[in-house]
C-alpha cells in the first residue's frame, strides 16, 4: 500500500471513528435526558451483554492472510542512537523577569514548607 493511500485510509478511519464518537455521545445524552441516567446505563449494559452473547454464533471468520505487523513506514532517524544508560534528564526553566516585578515574582512562587500541599479541581485551579 503506498504511503499517501495508508494516509488517506487512516484518515478515514479517524474521521468515522471520532465522528461516531460524537454522534453516539449526543445520543446517550438525549437518552439519559430523557430516561434518566439509571435506566440509559441499564440499556448500555443490556447492549454489552447482547454483544457477548451473540459473539459465538456470528463469529469473524478465519483470516485468509497473515496478520503480522505491517512495517511499511520507515522507521524515524535519530541523530544519536541513546545508551541503555544514558538519563536521567534534567529540565531546567529561566524565568527572565524586569527587575522591577522581581519582589512580586519571587513572592509568587515561594512555597512556605510548613503548609499542607496545594490541591487543584478537576480544571487545574488552586483550591
Amino acid at each position: 500500500m503506498a504511503t499517501a493511500m495508508f494516509a488517506g485510509v487512516l484518515a478515514v478511519y479517524l474521521f468515522v471513528f471520532q465522528g461516531s464518537m460524537a454522534i453516539g455521545s449526543v445520543l446517550w445524552g438525549a437518552l439519559a435526558e430523557r430516561a434518566g441516567l439509571e435506566k440509559t446505563l441499564l440499556v448500555s449494559a443490556v447492549g454489552i451483554a447482547a454483544c457477548l452473547l451473540l459473539r459465538s454464533p456470528f463469529s469473524l471468520p478465519e483470516p485468509s492472510t497473515t496478520l503480522d505487523v505491517w512495517n511499511h513506514l520507515p522507521r524515524p532517524t535519530m541523530f544519536a542512537e541513546p545508551e541503555p544508560g544514558d538519563g536521567p534528564v534534567l529540565v531546567t526553566v529561566e524565568y527572565k523577569i524586569d527587575p522591577v516585578e522581581a519582589p512580586e515574582f519571587l513572592e509568587a512562587i515561594h512555597i512556605p514548607t510548613h503548609s499542607p500541599p496545594r490541591r487543584r479541581d478537576p480544571l487545574g485551579r488552586l483550591l
